[in-house]
């Protein structure tokens, strides 16, 4: 994983799993250490499977935990600099780079 600063300084939209305690406290988590360099911070509670987390647009600036984005989409996701942190094992050889880091 090659996360920097500035790639955190970036983060502007944060995607979480929704109704899901790990995913909740993570985006928590992620958003109050974000909030000091982004007063504009988003953060999104998706369900996996749904339409809306199927067509979500791949813009710079976002951060998935314990989500990852769909998985056939992922190379657009990838091409903007997502950055991706979860625990799912059924992602883990599909979302793949610099920027991602599963951990169980």
């Amino acid at each position: 994983m090659n996360i920097n600063t500035e790639d955190l300084e970036k983060v502007n939209h944060i995607v979480s799993h929704y109704n899901c305690a790990d995913g909740t406290v993570s985006a928590m988590i992620c958003s109050a250490a974000l909030a000091a360099v982004n007063l504009n911070l988003k953060v999104d509670f998706e369900y996996y499977q749904t339409k809306q987390a199927q067509e979500m647009p791949a813009l710079p600036g976002m951060m998935f935990v314990d989500f990852t984005p769909p998985l056939n989409r992922w190379e657009e996701f990838k091409d903007v600099g997502t950055i991706v942190i979860d625990h799912h094992s059924s992602a883990m050889n599909h979302i793949v780079g610099d920027k991602v880091f599963f951990d169980r």
